[in-house]
C-alpha cells in the first residue's frame, strides 16, 4: 500500500511539475495597456510582439509602479536602447550577464561606485566609450580592471578632463 501511495505521489509530482502543466503567463497585447503606459512604453511597440511574456510582465508591473520621473526615465532608457546597433545590443548584454555574475557585495560596490561619479563625468566616461574601436575597448577594459581604486579614479578623472577641455589647434 506505502508503495502505490509513493508511486501516485511521484506521478502526481511529475504531471503537476511538467512544463505543460506549469503557468506560463500570457503575452500582454500593447494595445491593451492604458493610454499611460502606451505612452510611457511607446520606443518598445514596435518589438513589444518580440519580448518573452515574462519580460512584457516585468516591464508593464515596473512601469505601472512608476512615478512620473521614473516613467519619463524608463521611455529615455527605450529610446535609448533602440537607437543601439545590433552590436552594442551584444555588448550591453554580456556587460550585464558579467555584472549578473559578480557576488553581491562586488555589484554593490560598483554600483556605489558609479554613483560616486558627478553625472558629467558618467556621461563624459560613457561617450569615450562608445567611440573606442573593439580592441581599443578591450584594451581600455583590461587596463582598467587592474587598476587599483585610485589609480582607477585619476584615470576617470583623467577621461573625463580630456573629454571637457577645448581641442587645442
Amino acid at each position: 500500500m506505502a508503495k502505490t501511495a509513493l508511486i501516485l505521489v511521484m506521478s502526481l509530482t511529475a504531471v503537476l511539475l511538467s512544463p505543460g502543466v506549469i503557468a506560463k503567463p500570457a503575452p500582454v497585447h500593447f494595445d491593451t495597456l492604458s493610454a499611460e503606459l502606451q505612452d510611457t512604453l511607446s520606443p518598445m511597440k514596435k518589438d513589444w510582439h518580440r519580448l518573452n511574456p515574462h519580460m512584457q510582465h516585468r516591464i508593464v508591473k515596473r512601469a505601472q509602479n512608476a512615478d512620473t520621473e521614473e516613467r519619463a526615465r524608463l521611455k529615455k532608457q527605450a529610446k535609448r536602447w533602440r537607437s543601439l546597433s545590433p552590436e552594442q545590443h551584444r555588448k550591453l548584454r554580456k556587460a550585464r550577464q558579467r555584472f549578473a555574475q559578480l557576488p553581491p557585495h562586488k555589484r554593490k560596490e560598483l554600483r556605489h561606485h558609479w554613483k560616486s561619479i558627478s553625472a558629467e563625468k558618467r556621461h563624459s566616461l560613457m561617450q569615450y566609450h562608445r567611440r573606442l574601436s573593439p580592441a581599443e575597448d578591450k584594451e581600455v577594459s583590461n587596463k582598467v580592471k587592474e587598476m587599483i581604486n585610485k589609480d582607477r579614479q585619476d584615470f576617470v578623472d583623467e577621461v573625463h578632463r580630456q573629454r571637457t577641455q577645448p581641442s587645442e589647434p
